[in-house]
């Protein structure tokens, strides 16, 4: 018996916005799945206990399992963001509406620092220095 539910899969807690500049809401679903897919099939166990309860049961089932273990807690609150001026990140994009989800996405994938660009020239011009082909990466 689980002593926490497993929440899962995290892709059914994750909607793009709606609002996300021009382009309408398909716009950078390209980017967020390239950023955040492998992750959205994964479901996420409060403890090691209930992962292998998780794990016997898909097992049972031939269901194909990927399990993040991460302790249930509120929504993280203070979560470093890039810091330059008009930084659009992939966590930005997307909407997630479970707090555990939300927690896992960010822990597995840096949602929260991957930036999102309109064009090549914005990307560069933010996240580099340098001349176009010797350029190094700024991080912010």
């Amino acid at each position: 018996r689980f002593r926490h539910k497993p929440i899962g899969p995290l892709g059914s807690f994750v909607k793009l916005r709606e609002n996300t500049g021009s382009g309408g809401p398909n716009k950078w679903s390209k980017a967020v799945t390239t950023a955040i897919g492998g992750s959205l099939s994964t479901f996420t166990c409060d403890n090691f206990q209930d992962s292998k309860i998780l794990i016997s049961l898909m097992d049972r089932l031939k269901a194909k399992h990927n399990i993040h273990v991460l302790r249930f807690a509120n929504r993280y609150q203070n979560i470093a963001r890039p810091n330059f001026q008009g930084a659009f990140t992939v966590e930005d994009a997307i909407q997630v509406d479970n707090d555990v989800a939300y927690n896992a996405l960010i822990e597995s994938t840096s949602m929260e620092s991957r930036c999102l660009f309109d064009t090549i020239q914005q990307a560069e011009n933010n996240c580099f220095l340098g001349q176009r082909g010797s350029q190094q990466f700024v991080n912010n």
